[in-house]
């Protein structure tokens, strides 16, 4: 009998144990089901928050895409105005002139190096209305200026008044110690 009371006393307390245990489980479940709630109702906030912004940002974008346009029109050099103009942060243009030629523009000038440095194998774009065109300079030493002549095809001269220059690339020349 003694066998049988220590079996059946043994069972309930390792029943004990595994309801113990499984009530436990259930109340860490019903924690991580709150935890996730309140997670769910901060991210909702959030988006609340986001959503209400929205329009504004909208906004700030449509004023950033005319500042975008109002640095690239300012970008534009004016083709009968000979003296220096800039067209970016490192070279500028002069001595600007256009002439007719066979079926298009022939536009010459001078590209400035406005760095200290020289540059090499220097490649250049010309957009002039929505016709362009590309030239290359081989070296500029810092403050110089080499002359340029491009040809733009069918684009008539009374169009050919401003135009926009983009450095597509150049090699910077430098000394290290």
């Amino acid at each position: 009998m003694d066998l049988k009371s220590n079996r059946k006393g043994f069972i309930q307390i390792l029943l004990t144990i595994v309801i113990v245990i499984m009530i436990g489980a259930i109340g860490f479940s019903i924690y991580l089901l709150l935890k996730q709630g309140e997670s769910i109702k901060s991210l909702s906030q959030r988006v609340d928050t986001i959503e209400r912004k929205l329009p504004n940002i909208e906004k700030d974008t449509g004023s950033m895409k005319e500042e975008i346009k109002k640095a690239k029109e300012k970008m534009y050099v004016n083709l009968n105005i000979p003296a220096v103009q800039r067209i970016d942060n490192d070279f500028m243009v002069a001595k600007l002139s256009v002439s007719p030629h066979m079926t298009g523009v022939k536009i010459s000038g001078r590209i400035i190096n406005a760095t200290s440095l020289p540059h090499e194998d220097l490649k250049f774009r010309i957009t002039v209305s929505d016709k362009s065109t590309e030239f290359n300079i081989n070296k500029l030493k810092p403050a110089g200026s080499k002359p340029f002549n491009v040809y733009i095809a069918d684009l008539p001269p009374d169009k050919a008044t401003s135009a926009r220059f983009e450095r597509l690339e150049s090699a910077i020349l430098y000394y290290s110690d």
